[in-house]
């Protein structure tokens, strides 16, 4: 692993970075149109790397009934 993997990237490959926030990702979620349709849920999640430093807060979804 490389120093910059371990500092600069996502702890897991699934993980992905899309706000700088928890407040953006919010506001995001909150105007989703499926969140709105009741169509599916939010989550927004803190992203760190290996070393613990914070990247930022990715945006996912789960679908509802």
């Amino acid at each position: 692993m490389t120093q910059d993997r371990y500092e600069n990237q996502p702890r897991s490959d699934w993980m992905r970075v899309d706000f700088k926030t928890m407040e953006e990702c919010a506001n995001y979620g909150d105007n989703y149109k499926p969140y709105l349709d009741g169509e599916v849920s939010y989550t927004c999640r803190d992203v760190t790397s290996l070393s613990g430093k914070y990247l930022g807060v990715m945006f996912d979804t789960t679908k509802l009934n």
